[in-house]
């Protein structure tokens, strides 16, 4: 479609397309604006790992520099490895996710650690990337609403367990009461 303008394919998944709305604005910019450029599918990936790679690194290098000062536990080791490791640089395949997760988590690190609000606009930005951190910012909203209530967010987890097993089936008989952009991912 490259004699088509450039615009015209840019808002198109997002107009008046009922449950085939597009919901991935990043990967849509992204891919759209590469394949204006080449056709190596190589640039597109090394672009997408650059600006995941930053993210990636951003996070790691900010919480080894959080507990540089601190007595290094064999617990804070850990849960640093945890860290590089859940969401791996080589799993560059799920570009989208991960790229909001680093946006998300790097965001929340700096409203929670430094209280630099103005990140929540790097953390609204993770929803653009993949469209379910839009429950991860929610839940963000409320923490920083109510502060650390440790009792409360346990009684939550504890609740959220029930919801653990809930059946597929039951999930796509509901799929008519999702927002109209998002019937098909949730019918997928």
């Amino acid at each position: 479609q490259n004699d088509q303008p450039y615009m015209d394919l840019l808002v198109e998944p997002y107009k008046n397309k009922g449950i085939y709305s597009g919901t991935d604005i990043y990967a849509h910019i992204v891919t759209l604006t590469f394949s204006r450029f080449t056709n190596d599918f190589r640039l597109f990936y090394g672009f997408i790992g650059f600006v995941f790679g930053y993210f990636y690194s951003r996070c790691l290098f900010y919480l080894l520099d959080y507990v540089q000062n601190q007595k290094l536990k064999w617990l804070t080791v850990l849960l640093l490895m945890t860290l590089g490791l859940v969401i791996p640089f080589w799993n560059i395949n799920g570009y989208r996710y991960f790229t909001a997760a680093m946006l998300f988590l790097l965001a929340s690190l700096k409203i929670i650690f430094e209280r630099k609000y103005r990140f929540i606009f790097l953390a609204l930005t993770s929803v653009l990337v993949h469209f379910s951190f839009v429950f991860a910012f929610a839940i963000l909203l409320i923490y920083l609403l109510l502060g650390n209530r440790v009792w409360l967010y346990a009684g939550f987890l504890f609740i959220s367990m029930f919801f653990a097993n809930i059946n597929p089936q039951t999930i796509n008989e509901n799929a008519s009461l999702a927002p109209k952009f998002m019937k098909n991912k949730v019918k997928g």
